[in-house]
């Protein structure tokens, strides 16, 4: 743990089974164990680590020495078509490192090295869509100067259509009085805030504890708001399952979830936890995809309608619903998941979309009601 108390690297028992049921790492607490075995004898007493502070460094920065075949892309990332011997090397002070990697149906395989140890080999081929996972490259090292090197290996997935690596990131962990690293500061790699939940959330009080489900890579850094995903996102704060919340009843004072309930196979279930670690009179607040495309894959399961949403919370009160998302936006989204862009002349393409932004303005609130992106409702659990 750190001197402030807050536990670094260790793991949960359950004291009626002796069993752990979480792990934690890097103060990141992890409920994806299902009662496995003590992992490692419990010390009497744990081991005070110095504050750690971060530093990031995106991929493309001079601080990365890179092979001739690496170059930059926008927005800050750092790629190869991954032949054998394309390495991206960084040395510095930090006693721990993760690196963030991009996935894409190019993807290939990736060595880390830290000191000349190879501490993780990652297949960065995923068969569609792209998404930045971290990958842990140290942990608890000496104090000192470091040397990480990313190796390509100039091999895939036999269903990837390349080699590619594509480095968005190094995340450095240290004491605070090493040059570069401070407190950690918000940060979002996700979906921009709802303004319709952030309505509700900006009005708990610092002593109300915020649940947010299924925040992905995001974080605020406030003491009483909790990021719970179940992806392995760098930025989230717990990792579990929505469907069995590891929390206690009537925990939380604000409990909200953006763009999470489609990807649920038990919407319902969901919805019960949901309201199970709400507090008495508290506020939960949801949105959900309606008309949108398939995403996510495979874990697309349900779009909802207005009253399909409320149908999941009908134990509380209903405070506000609403749609979202102009005609426009949603038709653009069809035709770049239909692949169109690759396949229509680009002049073609902008006439269908300036045809339909013309039309959001012939169109009232109301009439996007039956065509709208998304809904979202707010509900009151019963004091």
């Amino acid at each position: 743990m750190d001197p402030s108390g807050r536990l670094k690297e260790g793991q949960l028992t359950c004291d009626t089974c002796n069993r752990v049921v979480a792990v934690v790492s890097q103060f990141k607490y992890d409920f994806h164990v299902e009662g496995i075995d003590l992992l490692v004898p419990l010390a009497d007493e744990p081991r005070t680590v110095e504050a750690v502070a971060e530093r990031r460094i995106p991929g493309d920065a001079d601080e990365l020495v890179c092979s001739s075949r690496w170059h930059v892309s926008p927005p800050h990332f750092r790629c190869t078509e991954g032949g054998i011997g394309d390495t991206c090397t960084f040395t510095g002070e930090f006693t721990d490192a993760l690196v963030r990697l991009l996935h894409q149906p190019r993807g290939g395989i990736v060595d880390v090295f830290i000191d000349d140890t190879l501490t993780a080999s990652v297949d960065l081929y995923t068969p569609e869509g792209s998404f930045v996972e971290p990958v842990a490259a140290a942990t608890d090292l000496p104090a000192g100067r470091h040397t990480i090197v990313l190796a390509a290996r100039g091999a895939s997935h036999e269903a990837s259509g390349g080699h590619e690596v594509i480095v968005q990131e190094l995340v450095l962990y240290g004491p605070p009085r090493l040059e570069g690293f401070d407190t950690p500061e918000p940060l979002n790699f996700g979906n921009p805030y709802s303004a319709f939940i952030e309505g509700y959330v900006d009005k708990a009080g610092p002593d109300d504890l915020v649940l947010e489900m299924g925040g992905g890579d995001r974080r605020r850094c406030l003491p009483n708001h909790l990021n719970f995903e179940y992806l392995k996102f760098e930025l989230a704060d717990v990792y579990g399952d929505i469907h069995a919340l590891p929390f206690e009843d009537d925990a939380f004072a604000v409990v909200h979830s953006q763009a999470v309930f489609e990807h649920l196979a038990n919407p319902q279930a969901a919805a019960k936890e949901l309201i199970r670690v709400t507090e008495p009179g508290g506020l939960i607040i949801t949105e959900v995809a309606f008309l949108q495309p398939l995403h996510a894959v495979p874990f697309h399961f349900y779009n909802m309608t207005l009253w399909g949403v409320q149908e999941l919370f009908t134990s509380c009160e209903l405070l506000a619903s609403d749609w979202f998302g102009p005609l426009s936006e949603t038709i653009t989204w069809l035709l770049t998941v239909a692949n169109l862009n690759d396949r229509v002349p680009a002049e073609q393409l902008e006439r269908v979309k300036a045809d339909f932004r013309s039309f959001d303005e012939l169109m009232s609130h109301d009439d996007l009601k039956a065509v709208a992106s998304g809904v979202h409702i707010a509900v009151r659990k019963p004091a």
